[in-house]
């Protein structure tokens, strides 16, 4: 079978044993089309579309398209349960634990900490975020931690990206019998990203959120 353009000509009719007569359509019918793409078979004969069932679920062809992961703009990507934790001094909600990875680089083995907290007693009130990255080796380490250092991250929970490329620092954290790399973020003045995070969080308290990050 072989894809054929119905150039769309005017004052077209339908002629006998055409596979709109086929389909029913009376022999003289005139019809115009816009240009057009058919199926065809070897012999020329029109091949007709038959509706898969995947075809009559989808609403639209853009809906198709927007079935599954962001893709290729998001380097790690995992799934979390949001937890609430109770410092003395403010209220932080996040993930100390491991979780549960679906794609990232191989020289990252695992994010054992995601968190935001709120410092309201602070004048002015500080915010802060922190993620814990495992690596593989020593080597990944420091590869990260460069990485990081140039471009900061971006995070997106929810339908929202927040901007973390800013007043951070990345470095290496000696854990027992890992490698990790700690990216911490301070929101104090310059913007309300991990305000807006934190209670994005404060609001998924229970649930399990899939994470999108990029550097």
């Amino acid at each position: 079978m072989y894809l054929v353009r119905n150039p769309g000509l005017t004052e077209q009719v339908v002629v006998e044993n055409d596979w709109r007569a086929v389909a029913g359509i009376a022999v003289g019918t005139a019809f115009n089309f816009l240009p057009n793409i058919e199926l065809c078979n070897a012999q020329q004969d029109f091949v007709p579309w038959v509706a898969t069932h995947e075809d009559m679920e989808a609403m639209d062809w853009s809906g198709v398209g927007g079935v599954g992961e962001p893709g290729d703009n998001w380097k790690v990507i995992f799934d979390m349960e949001v937890g609430a934790f109770h410092p003395p001094d403010g209220e932080e909600y996040g993930v100390t634990g491991y979780t549960s990875i679906i794609q990232a680089p191989e020289s990252i083995a695992n994010v054992v900490s995601l968190h935001a907290w709120y410092l309201p007693e602070l004048t002015p009130a500080k915010c802060q975020f922190a993620i814990f990255f495992t690596t593989n080796t020593l080597e990944s380490d420091e590869q990260l931690v460069d990485e990081l250092n140039v471009a900061g991250i971006q995070i997106l929970l929810g339908d929202t990206v927040y901007d973390l490329s800013h007043d951070f620092r990345a470095y290496t954290f000696a854990a027992t019998n890992e490698n990790q790399v700690r990216f911490v973020f301070d929101d104090v003045n310059t913007s309300n990203d991990v305000y807006k995070m934190h209670q994005y969080l404060k609001s998924q308290v229970g649930r399990t959120i899939r994470v999108y990050i990029t550097w």
